[in-house]
């Protein structure tokens, strides 16, 4: 397992564009720059055969963004940094020949409140895994209600700590 984090300040830049939501011309201006910041690294890191399908998926993520932000839904929102950086590695490992697989920590992680549902978490893991690299987000995980949840600054090392023990 591996467990990634956002790339670089993308975090900071997403919160940015989330504060700025009430500015349309504001809130378009970064949301234009952040994502041909994020497509230059994309193409920038894999090849010219692989990088088309992560952009397109990011494109798709990126797109989703505005109308996210105006449902409130700004933990679905962060979480556009993570699934980038665990898609775009288990794209580099695969171009490297080694098989890798990006998974989404909300689609396992279940937390009540601070405390991990340990039993539930991995019974939703065991079936979303391969022999291989599974490259895992970090800083992010769902409720018991099924809405995207952040662990916080530092989020993506208590992410690791908690894959560790499942």
């Amino acid at each position: 397992f591996v467990v990634v984090s956002a790339p670089g300040d993308t975090t900071d830049h997403l919160l940015a564009l989330l504060e700025s939501a009430a500015d349309t011309a504001q809130f378009e201006h970064q949301h234009q720059q952040l994502a041909q910041q994020l497509r230059l690294l994309v193409s920038r890191t894999l090849t010219a055969a692989t990088a088309p399908l992560v952009i397109n998926e990011l494109n798709h993520w990126l797109a989703a963004i505005p109308a996210l932000a105006l449902k409130g839904q700004h933990n679905d929102v962060l979480a556009t940094g993570e699934k980038l950086s665990a898609l775009l590695l288990s794209f580099l490992l695969q171009e490297r020949g080694v098989a890798a697989k990006a998974i989404d920590a909300r689609d396992f992680l279940q937390l009540s409140g601070q405390q991990v549902l340990w039993q539930g978490s991995q019974a939703l893991l065991k079936p979303l895994c391969i022999n291989g690299f599974n490259v895992v987000t970090g800083f992010i995980a769902r409720n018991e209600a099924g809405d995207s949840i952040t662990l916080g600054r530092n989020g993506s090392d208590y992410s690791a700590t908690i894959l560790g023990r499942l």
